[in-house]
């Protein structure tokens, strides 16, 4: 699927702006900061985001025949769909009202209040059960039951509720949720199991964690972050010591980025050192070796064994190689050439179709200890630092920057947990692995995160499920070697080639179709990016 993110109401230069990513705390310390000190009231803010929910609704609600159900929670999210459920009907919608509770508190008591006065058409749950689970194509249904409120999985009455919406999506109607899908959790591997699936989610103030990737991205559908009137400032002072996160776009990536000069030379753009393949798997250092030249790297030399090196110079007369004696897979006897190589490079990938074997560990933690310029640590690269407490010593006291990019089944040898906690945690567990052995690692996968040893984190919007094919992952390992040689901020180059990669996928999948994809069709899309960012 598709999702788009976007701030309703935004320029188009501003949509190319990325987007903010706060947790719930931080975003409920900033609605008690623009309440309590600034001095929006409550019901303001609520106005605000009714209006901006009830604009959601009317684009998708079939002008003539479709109907409207709004479902209302007990606290301020039922209170905001109280607002939508008064607006809508301001509008001629054909629009009624499902209450979880029939009592209400605060500002959402007052909008309770005023619709009650206006005579709006609301039921209190179970009653209005059967007209939701009836709606359908043209229809649409507002999920305004707990937003960012829910805390505890869902249960009882407020379960059925959840599962009615649910039904009416399957029988075709359109599903919005009200800031966050209801019933959707913080974290866990279950954290949207018994949650709303929406279609469109508008989310209020800003972008929050959740919705960005893993399960909660998936149940949300379409994100549009509204703006309900909480100024900057508010968010600013909340911040406490939340580490900075926001949500790239495709459109990012020019700003990532230098314009090369007139007088730029091979020189300027780095030379890159590929540990090439084992024999038979020499395609995934070749990915990664041409990845780097494609990416615009100055120079690239694939090093390893004689037949491997062959092997992966046969793919582009532009690649050198650098044969290294002995068999079998690289160990301490390795270790004086490589370093030595190591001299004249400016970036180390590693990882590749490596070949593991009883030295591996020992070659990798030495490799590690005398590195003498930033590495890229991929595939078998990954695996044997989860096997080796030696290698993962020298990973944490390493001199040079590290950028470690594993899939999720490699980041659970990493970290020793399950696939589906990390996949229940993308954002946390990333920062948390990067900012306890001081590396950037680059967690790939459905809305990859980029997590930096500071604690801060990007996720990146670009990407498509065709680039779940083999030596994908390759290709980014030099895409990144490459870029992270050309910006004055290692970061940034990381990044962009996040970015770069994912709309690479994005771009040749419109040509070969989703299910045709191959890392080659990533590769090669490279070229247009660069055309696209004029790069």
């Amino acid at each position: 699927m598709k999702l788009i993110f976007r701030s309703a109401g935004q320029t188009e230069e501003r949509h190319r702006m990325a987007i903010r990513i706060v947790s719930r705390a931080r975003m409920r310390r900033a609605d008690e900061e623009t309440i309590q000190r600034i001095g929006i009231p409550e019901m303001v803010l609520m106005e605000n985001a009714g209006a901006a929910l009830a604009n959601l609704v009317l684009e998708k609600l079939a002008p003539l025949s479709g109907r409207a159900a709004v479902l209302c929670g007990p606290g301020n999210n039922g209170g905001d769909g109280l607002v939508v459920l008064r607006r809508l009907r301001q509008a001629g919608a054909r629009a009624f009202g499902v209450l979880l509770s029939s009592s209400m508190k605060g500002a959402a008591g007052m909008n309770l209040s005023i619709a009650r006065q206006l005579g709006l058409e609301l039921r209190v749950w179970p009653e209005g059960a059967s007209e939701i689970t009836a709606l359908g194509p043209g229809d649409v249904v507002l999920d305004a039951v707990f937003g960012t409120g829910g805390t505890r999985p869902p249960a009882g009455e407020a379960l059925k509720m959840i599962g009615a919406v649910n039904e009416a999506r399957g029988r075709g109607a359109c599903v919005i949720s009200a800031d966050m899908p209801s019933g959707l959790l913080e974290t866990g591997p279950d954290s949207a199991a018994l949650s709303v699936r929406a279609h469109l989610t508008g989310t209020l103030g800003w972008m929050k964690r959740e919705l960005t990737t893993g399960p909660g991205a998936l149940a949300a559908g379409e994100v549009r972050v509204l703006d309900i009137g909480i100024p900057e400032a508010a968010l600013e002072t909340s911040a406490g010591e939340e580490a900075e996160g926001w949500l790239l776009n495709a459109d990012d990536g020019p700003g990532l980025l230098p314009v090369r000069s007139l007088d730029f030379h091979k020189g300027n753009a780095g030379h890159v050192l590929v540990m090439a393949g084992a024999p038979g798997k020499s395609g995934a250092a070749s990915m990664a070796a041409l990845a780097a030249l494609r990416s615009g790297a100055g120079l690239v030399t694939a090093a390893g064994r004689e037949g491997s090196v062959a092997a992966v110079q046969s793919r582009d007369a532009a690649l050198m190689g650098l044969p290294l004696k002995g068999e079998g897979p690289f160990n301490e006897q390795d270790l004086p050439a490589v370093l030595d190589a190591l001299k004249s490079r400016d970036m180390l990938v590693i990882g590749p179709g490596m070949e593991r074997g009883e030295g591996s560990g020992r070659f990798l933690a030495g490799l590690l200890d005398g590195l003498p310029v930033p590495a890229v640590l991929d595939a078998d690269a990954l695996n044997v630092l989860a096997s080796s407490d030696e290698a993962m010593d020298a990973l944490r006291r390493a001199a040079r920057p590290l950028i470690l990019t594993p899939h999720p089944l490699e980041m659970t040898r990493l970290t020793k947990k399950s696939v589906s906690e990390i996949q229940g945690n993308r954002i946390g567990e990333a920062c948390r692995f990067a900012e306890e052995n001081a590396v950037t690692l680059v967690l790939k996968g459905f809305r990859t995160v980029t997590a930096f040893p500071d604690g801060s984190f990007r996720v990146c919007s670009t990407g498509c499920p065709g680039m779940a094919a083999a030596g994908t992952g390759d290709v980014l390992a030099g895409c990144i070697a490459a870029l992270a040689l050309q910006t004055e901020d290692m970061n940034r180059g990381v990044l962009a080639a996040v970015l770069a990669h994912g709309l690479s996928g994005e771009l040749a999948a419109q040509k070969t179709g989703q299910l045709g994809l191959t890392a080659a069709d990533v590769l090669n899309g490279l070229g247009l990016v660069w055309a696209r960012w004029r790069r």
